[in-house]
């Protein structure tokens, strides 16, 4: 996948599914040894750690630091595992750490999404507009609010890449928050802005094969974005089908039965249901599973919902 894309030396790429987020390697670094972008998520700590033991990613070296593009649980679920095994150091975005100092599950999209992570230590600050020294290639960290109001990106020119986290995929962006402002979507309008302002080549996404089609990908997240713009009811309802495919990806599957009552249950339901008009929970079930079976992301056997995509 990254065969040719020009990476700086001792960098590799990770790629894993949409439960975990990808994974960025530093095995070489002059400050203070390597560094790991994003964790994966807690329950699939085990298969991060396998692949971070590989020949080709650490092997036996040690990790030093742990870093975050921000702080949902996809991209730091493992980091209080890495904290143990490596005694690696756990820098966040400075925008989190008061998120992660309390353990605030609501500010974390935690108990709101039906989601899961791992208290941990915080022991560094990420902070927009600084510079950071990754293997022997500066990177700057540019802010990224939308998806997440305290997400960082990591971009190098001189190799001209873009680690965007969920701020911009091959294929669209990580979810946006419903609120009666707006202010998520204009952040998100304003990141995609930056993006398409800076000399990329290869963008390396939280999740997804990294791509070189920059300037079609800005263009496909913002008519995603419009739309969501123009039509409340596509907004709530892409929202509550990321979340679904996220929790069955964790879960592997869901009784059909037990759909309406799940949506129902979580509280980041009761924000974007305000989008919707009035309906019973089994129409509303309805309308977020048939899209979902119709692009074979997921499937109905035997009474079981299933996720037909890697975790």
């Amino acid at each position: 996948m990254t065969d040719s894309m020009p990476l700086p030396p001792g960098m590799s790429v990770i790629e894993r599914g949409w439960l975990n987020a990808n994974h960025v390697l530093f095995r070489e670094n002059d400050n203070d040894g390597a560094v790991l972008i994003d964790s994966g998520y807690v329950t699939h700590a085990d298969t991060t750690l396998a692949l971070l033991r590989q020949p080709d990613a650490l092997g036996q070296r040690p990790l030093a630091r742990v870093l975050n593009t921000h702080c949902h649980s996809d991209h730091m679920g493992g980091n209080a595992r890495l904290q143990r095994e490596y005694g690696a150091q756990l820098w966040v975005p400075e925008a989190e750490a008061p998120h992660i100092q309390s353990w605030d599950q609501a500010a974390l999209w935690l108990d709101d999404a039906g989601q899961q992570a791992e208290p941990f230590r915080v022991d560094g600050l990420l902070r927009p507009g600084e510079t950071l020294l990754l293997g022997q290639t500066e990177w700057q960290l540019l802010a990224a609010p939308g998806h997440r109001n305290e997400a960082l990106m990591f971009y190098a020119p001189e190799y001209r890449i873009l680690i965007s986290g969920d701020a911009l995929w091959q294929n669209g962006l990580g979810a946006v928050l419903p609120d009666a402002n707006l202010t998520g979507l204009a952040a998100a309008q304003a990141t995609l802005a930056l993006i398409a302002g800076l000399d990329i080549d290869w963008v390396i996404p939280g999740h997804g094969a990294p791509f070189a089609d920059v300037p079609q990908a800005i263009d496909r997240a913002q008519r995603k974005l419009a739309q969501m713009r123009a039509d409340p009811q596509f907004w709530a309802l892409s929202l509550f089908k990321s979340l679904l495919l996220f929790n069955l990806l964790e879960r592997q599957q869901m009784p059909l039965d037990q759909l309406p009552a799940y949506l129902q249950a979580l509280p980041l339901f009761r924000q974007a249901g305000r989008l919707l008009p009035p309906m019973a929970p089994t129409n509303l079930a309805e309308q977020v599973l048939q899209p979902l079976l119709a692009a074979r992301l997921i499937a109905c056997r035997g009474g079981m919902l299933r996720p037909l995509i890697v975790a």
